[in-house]
């Protein structure tokens, strides 16, 4: 009996699987509403309100979440003055445990003329219920690529 002592243990503390997905949905949620808010409603402050106190972005420059929230505003100015900005439609999320992967496509904007369908690789930690961390890097759009 001793012998099973150990893995039945391990097991009456692993979390169930119904209780991990939850938590995953609820990881895409909280991403899926702060790229909302961020990118499309151009609502800073309560897309931040999202965001962990020791928030930090990879994004290079490294930022702290004072600094790229200082960043965004600078760059969007209010909604109305980026109007020609194309919304970022999602492409596909993923998740694994506190991790959030998330690709998005902006369309060609058409005031910029040549430019390229851009596609953005997120990767969000949820921490506490917030985001905590985030990584990204951006590709040229090819043909294959659009919806």
């Amino acid at each position: 009996m001793k012998r099973f002592a150990l893995p039945l243990a391990a097991l009456a503390c692993a979390a169930p699987a119904w209780a991990l997905d939850a938590q995953e949905d609820a990881n895409a949620a909280l991403v899926q509403r702060y790229v909302r808010l961020m990118f499309e409603e151009h609502d800073i402050d309560a897309a931040a309100a999202l965001l962990a106190d020791g928030f930090v972005s990879h994004h290079q420059p490294r930022e702290s979440k004072a600094e790229m929230l200082a960043r965004f505003k600078r760059q969007r100015g209010d909604a109305a003055a980026d109007a020609n900005a194309p919304h970022q439609a999602p492409r596909r999320v993923t998740v694994q445990g506190d991790r959030v992967f998330f690709q998005l496509l902006a369309p060609q904007r058409p005031d910029r003329p040549g430019d390229r369908p851009t596609l953005f690789f997120e990767l969000y930690r949820i921490a506490g219920g917030r985001i905590a961390e985030h990584w990204d890097a951006t590709s040229a759009a090819d043909a294959d690529d659009q919806p």
